[in-house]
């Protein structure tokens, strides 16, 4: 009959604490090594580029005036892609926005007073979402 023997290195308390350490280490390295995407800070481009209509029927307009004929009415939660942007000073409206849009074939202008301007589609439908 044969009998084997396993052979075993005593672990002192010193190889414990220095095998968890380097376990913890490892550990730790490997979290910090995920890939991580980091996006622009809103702002710092500062372009709007989609609307969401905030009101219950926005006006839009022939031209970028208060006074303009109507073309069409856009419904609260219509997203549209901002073609244009025009800034209107004056007494009344200091500083008012006017942008241009295509609805179903139909360009015109809406008020700023009206909408409400994103740097994205996606940030304009999360919005617009939330009116309805």
């Amino acid at each position: 009959m044969r009998h084997e023997r396993e052979c075993r290195i005593p672990a002192s308390p010193s190889r414990l604490v220095a095998s968890m350490l380097l376990l913890i280490m490892g550990i730790g390295v490997l979290s910090a090594c995920k890939p991580r995407i980091v996006l622009p800070r809103e702002g710092i481009f500062d372009s709007k580029t989609w609307l969401a209509v905030t009101v219950p029927f926005a006006a839009l307009r022939d031209n970028p005036e208060d006074h303009a004929q109507v073309k069409t009415l856009l419904r609260r939660g219509t997203v549209l892609p901002i073609r244009e942007t025009k800034i209107q000073g004056g007494s009344t409206n200091m500083g008012l926005a006017w942008y241009r849009v295509d609805s179903q074939g139909i360009t015109g202008w809406v008020s700023s007073s009206e909408v409400q301007a994103f740097s994205s589609e996606w940030q304009a439908r999360k919005a617009a979402a939330g009116l309805e």
